[in-house]
């Protein structure tokens, strides 16, 4: 048998006495690293995926969906949450009528083929409060099935406010002929609209202008009252006032009022022509004066030394109390 190194220990005990070390320094380390691991924090679950989604709407700001004329903007249909779109559709058709313009506005802002057509639905609905609220929400989006509802709507036998106003803010040119149509036979409530409606369809829309200038005098001073958007539709405008100044029987109104804001050498002549006519002489002056470009007033002074005494003595006093009377300093006879 081998015998030990004299003064050391056996092997085993040494063995074990090594070992004891080892799981001392361990269990001091592990001690140290305690604080450490007890301060890392606890991964929490994840979200349910309504939960998820919900979340999103209320933190991401919804893309709208936004009118432009002869400019759709489509948006990215996949980022739109199931959940929401299930909610608000619920919730729209259980409100009560105060309510459905809030909720019809969150649909449209939602966006997307799914909220439309619960729109589209509401916008058909005997309801009529679902109904003007839901194309009220439309007609906040130009996207092609929005325009094809609406044309739809103008074309109905009494169409809603909502459809004539849509063309207000885009051209669409098959709106044309149901425009045309309003245009002469709708109330005064709706004509306005119309009108506007019109001009907004710029150069494809001056035939009509040009057409519905020859009806009945208060459909002509409505247009004549209106902003045409194009220079041709302003031409047709002035050509029609000057017609009917030079047909006679005016005494005031959209006529006068446009020749006097047009500036133009056809309407000025106009205007100096229909001031000898004693029925309209007073508008005519008054409009004269008011223009006050220099030719304007210059028109004024042929008329102050008229051979008609009356109408030079009208003419000389407009001359003298007008906006424009110290313009020029005029001899009279």
């Amino acid at each position: 048998m081998r015998r030990g190194v004299a003064g050391s220990p056996p092997l085993a005990e040494r063995v074990w006495r090594a070992v004891a070390i080892g799981f001392t320094l361990t269990a001091i380390a592990l001690n140290a690293l305690a604080p450490a691991l007890r301060r890392q924090p606890v991964s929490e679950p994840k979200a349910s995926t309504a939960t998820g989604a919900a979340r999103r709407a209320r933190v991401v700001q919804p893309v709208l969906e936004t009118r432009h004329p002869n400019l759709p903007r489509e948006r990215n249909d996949s980022a739109q949450p199931p959940a929401d779109l299930a909610s608000l559709t619920r919730r729209f058709r259980e409100a009560p009528d105060a309510d459905l313009p809030e909720l019809a506005g969150a649909l449209a802002t939602l966006g997307g083929p799914g909220a439309r057509d619960v729109l589209f639905s509401a916008a058909r609905s005997w309801r009529v409060a679902s109904a003007t609220a839901a194309l009220q929400a439309l007609s906040d989006i130009d996207t092609p099935d929005v325009r094809e509802l609406m044309l739809a709507q103008l074309n109905r036998k009494d169409p809603p406010i909502e459809a004539v106003s849509y063309f207000g803010d885009c051209r669409e040119p098959r709106a044309l002929p149901a425009l045309e149509r309003l245009a002469r036979a709708s109330s005064l409530a709706l004509r306005d609209a119309v009108i506007a409606s019109l001009f907004a369809q710029g150069a494809e829309a001056e035939p009509v202008i040009s057409r519905l200038l020859q009806m009945d005098d208060e459909l002509a001073d409505a247009l004549l009252g209106a902003s045409p958007t194009t220079t041709e539709a302003h031409r047709a405008l002035r050509r029609a006032s000057v017609q009917r100044l030079q047909a006679g029987s005016l005494t005031q109104g959209a006529v006068f009022d446009f020749l006097e804001q047009d500036q133009s050498s056809e309407g000025r002549d106009a205007l100096e022509q229909a001031a000898h006519d004693p029925g309209s002489v007073a508008s005519a002056l008054t409009a004269l004066s008011k223009r006050g470009d220099a030719a304007s007033l210059t028109a004024l002074h042929r008329l102050a030394n008229d051979s008609d005494r009356g109408l030079a003595a009208r003419a000389t006093c407009t001359l003298r109390v007008g906006p424009n009377h110290g313009a020029f300093h005029f001899s009279f006879e």
